[in-house]
């Protein structure tokens, strides 16, 4: 079960996402082109972050889930921070 999923996210608004975390926070995705997969940003304040993802553009929903040990501060800070992203990628439309 993913730990946050967004709605109103469809493939262009993903590929917005993708690009500004890469240019942003070095994040990298594998497979680069996958609607599933894995996200790395490395070197943050709360240590590398790993998360799984996965995009339904049918259904235009993106659900994360974050890997590894992180406190429940990190975690609230992680998702605030992912979710300011999804929704500057929206109004970027």
């Amino acid at each position: 079960m993913p730990d946050q999923t967004y709605t109103g996210v469809t493939e262009a608004i993903f590929q917005r996402i993708k690009s500004d975390s890469e240019s942003e926070h070095g994040t990298t995705y594998d497979p680069q082109d996958g609607d599933v997969g894995v996200a790395t940003t490395k070197g943050t304040p709360f240590g590398d972050i790993v998360m799984q993802y996965a995009l339904d553009p049918t259904a235009e929903t993106l659900a994360y889930t974050l890997e590894g040990d992180h406190n429940s501060l990190a975690r609230k800070v992680i998702f605030s921070k992912l979710g300011d992203a999804v929704d500057a990628a929206k109004k970027g439309q």
